[in-house]
């Protein structure tokens, strides 16, 4: 895969990254929506429970009949349970969405493997690219041996054969394989 096509896969990945995190920001404050509305249906069945408690009182100072104050009760009850149910149907949203915000992390934390695992053969094939690229541009160095230089070169036992990084060297070894070759054939015509 060249340069591009990684630079394009990494804005891809990045814009991925930000999109997830962007939905593992609304998931937290979603989080947070929901605590808050648990603890406020909590706090109005403590209210109600309180209430119950009133009419207790009013039973006894002869404000409600016995029936009446039942039925306040009974209605009272039902409030409080609605609002249990409530709470308990938020939290479980709440809990879900917990959930959810685990999975996204899990999500951007591949997803920043991956950008990083790019960002690495990005980097890799550029370093890549300007090593081949010195090696082409040597100022002064012969564009390369000829087809009949090869396979010249290929039929000469080689002893020892030191790699060489530097391009340069690397030009002026073979000038002087290319010298000792023409000394070797100048010598045999002059012997023959």
């Amino acid at each position: 895969m060249g340069i591009e096509k990684s630079e394009i896969k990494l804005g891809t990945l990045q814009e991925l990254g930000v999109k997830f995190d962007d939905v593992r920001d609304s998931l937290l404050r979603e989080i947070a929506q929901k605590e808050g509305a648990v603890y406020g249906l909590v706090e109005g069945a403590k209210a109600i429970e309180s209430m119950k408690l009133h009419v207790n009182m009013d039973i006894d100072a002869g404000t409600y009949d016995l029936e009446t104050a039942k039925s306040i009760k009974l209605y009272l009850d039902r409030s409080i349970d609605a609002l249990h149910n409530l709470s308990r149907r938020i939290e479980n949203d709440r809990i879900l969405s917990s959930g959810k915000v685990v999975a996204m992390d899990a999500v951007i934390k591949i997803t920043k493997k991956e950008c990083d695992l790019e960002r690495e053969k990005i980097h890799a094939l550029a370093q890549q690219q300007q090593s081949t690229l010195r090696q082409e541009d040597v100022a002064g160095s012969h564009p390369g041996l000829s087809i009949k230089e090869e396979r010249q070169l290929e039929d000469t036992p080689l002893t020892v054969v030191a790699p060489t990084p530097d391009p340069v060297s690397r030009t002026i070894s073979l000038k002087d394989r290319r010298s000792r070759r023409l000394k070797k054939a100048e010598n045999v015509t002059d012997a023959g």
